[in-house]
């Protein structure tokens, strides 16, 4: 019984080990996303404005 626990117990955190990454790896894709995006729509304004004001 105690080696089926521990057997379970291993397959939990090394399947926990293996989705963290990905996790990381897609947060860390659409945080990037985000900061061009947000980067992107202030020109956009500032351009928008620009072309406004003259």
């Amino acid at each position: 019984m105690l080696e089926f626990l521990l057997f379970i117990i291993v397959l939990v955190v090394g399947g926990v080990l293996l989705f963290l990454p990905t996790l990381a790896m897609s947060w860390w894709q659409s945080e990037r996303q985000n900061d061009s995006r947000s980067t992107d729509g202030n020109e956009d304004t500032d351009e928008g404005n620009d072309k406004n004001g003259e």
